[in-house]
């Protein structure tokens, strides 16, 4: 995976410059990006829209990022890749994502080949999946 041509992403940050720097990046990997302020814009966007791709810092305003997460999988809003963009240590909300959702964290600036890496471990890892449930669901089982 060298870029990501036709994703469509959105980008949870609040802070002006990162959002500059990211939506660069994301623009040389090609790929088509919404950025939104707060944890309220990304839950009503996410009813209204579909996206590839959720990068989301977690100090967001109005609605943490911690608690947007929460609320798109509590109404699952979105089946889409989420990772987590941060300046700050890890703390107990990342191990709760990260033990309850896999939810892989990028520390800032974002840099594009740790999101490509990302993104290509996740894609093998669903393949993987996709291919032990074929495996599971091909079995002969005989009975006694």
């Amino acid at each position: 995976m060298k870029n990501l041509k036709n994703y469509k992403v959105v980008l949870a940050e609040d802070d002006f410059s990162t959002q500059i720097l990211s939506k660069g990046i994301l623009s040389e990997l090609e790929s088509e990006v919404t950025v939104v302020e707060n944890g309220k814009q990304l839950i009503n966007l996410l009813k209204l829209e579909s996206f590839d791709l959720i990068l989301i810092d977690l100090g967001l305003p109005e609605m943490d990022g911690f608690q947007a997460i929460l609320e798109i999988k509590k109404q699952n809003l979105s089946n889409s890749k989420i990772i987590i963009i941060t300046g700050e240590e890890r703390n107990e909300h990342y191990d709760l994502l990260f033990e309850q959702y896999d939810l892989p964290v990028i520390s800032k600036p974002l840099d594009p080949k740790i999101l490509l890496n990302i993104l290509q471990v996740q894609r093998k890892r669903k393949k993987l999946s996709h291919h032990q449930k074929a495996q599971k669901n091909n079995s002969i089982h005989w009975r006694n």
